[in-house]
């Protein structure tokens, strides 16, 4: 049973118990339940999620064009960041090829038959 339906049926019985009310007390509920409904602002769930991002106060305080780019400006933030990122922190291959290539081989690198052997197989093509 989903929201609507329950809410359905609880209308149902409300409104069947309330046919066994008295004239007086039912103009009394429907001018208390006006009243209730008058004082109700009702706003859009988006609206909520949207408060803390413009710093006002549901549709009175909030500005829309705000609302529309704030978004837009914080991706466009992170992806300048990633991309700085990227470019400070990310060393390109050939500087790692380089310095493979430049730097000695270790002691063990020479006392490994598998690499001996390797080394034998790639020389003589």
């Amino acid at each position: 049973m989903n929201e609507t339906e329950f809410a359905r049926r609880i209308r149902e019985h409300l409104n069947f118990g309330a046919c066994h009310l008295d004239r007086k007390v039912l103009t009394r509920l429907e001018a208390a339940r006006r009243q209730a409904l008058a004082g109700l602002a009702v706003e859009p769930a988006h609206e909520h999620a949207w408060q803390w991002a413009t710093a006002g106060h549901g549709r009175h305080g909030s500005h829309p064009t705000l609302r529309r780019w704030l978004p837009l400006a914080m991706l466009l933030a992170l992806l300048a960041g990633a991309l700085y990122w990227q470019q400070t922190f990310h060393t390109p291959d050939e500087d790692v090829d380089a310095a493979l290539l430049a730097d000695d081989l270790p002691l063990d690198a020479y006392l490994d038959h598998g690499f001996q052997a390797w080394l034998e197989r790639s020389s003589q093509r």
